[in-house]
């Protein structure tokens, strides 16, 4: 399923490329849901999720995931699933804040109120304050 994945998400990477060059993680509005490796993609992640263990979670793993959750910042299909996963929501928000997908951050900022796990994850909010970032500032104000 790992391989399965990384070749999902580096199809739409290819298609994103090919198609719209211009397009980066700071200009990038989330607005996919109109090609097919887009919506393969998001399937697989969504299946990975529900179907592995966090234990499975390898840095590509972990990259792939946060990768496409920013590429869902329009409809957040993958973060209302991960609202019933806390070990995947836990791990991969924690991981978000290590990253450059500024458009996954803000999701998981707007998301933490939602998280049900018993690891006080949600002091997470404060560190997403520090994000230089905007958007993910303004999610976190909101929600603390």
């Amino acid at each position: 399923m790992e391989n399965n994945l990384h070749l999902k998400v580096n199809a739409f990477k290819l298609w994103v490329k090919l198609n719209h060059p211009e397009i980066t993680e700071d200009n990038d509005n989330g607005e996919w849901c109109f090609c097919q490796e887009y919506d393969e993609m998001i399937s697989c992640v969504l299946n990975f999720i529900e179907n592995n263990s966090v234990k499975n979670a390898t840095k590509q793993v972990i990259d792939d995931l946060l990768y496409a959750i920013a590429r869902d910042n329009e409809c957040s299909w993958i973060m209302t699933r991960l609202e019933k996963y806390n070990e995947w929501f836990s791990l991969l928000c924690r991981q978000s804040l290590k990253t450059n997908y500024t458009n996954a951050k803000w999701q998981f900022a707007e998301h933490l109120k939602n998280y049900k796990g018993n690891d006080n994850l949600q002091k997470l909010i404060y560190d997403f304050l520090l994000v230089e970032d905007e958007y993910t500032q303004i999610q976190s104000h909101i929600h603390i």
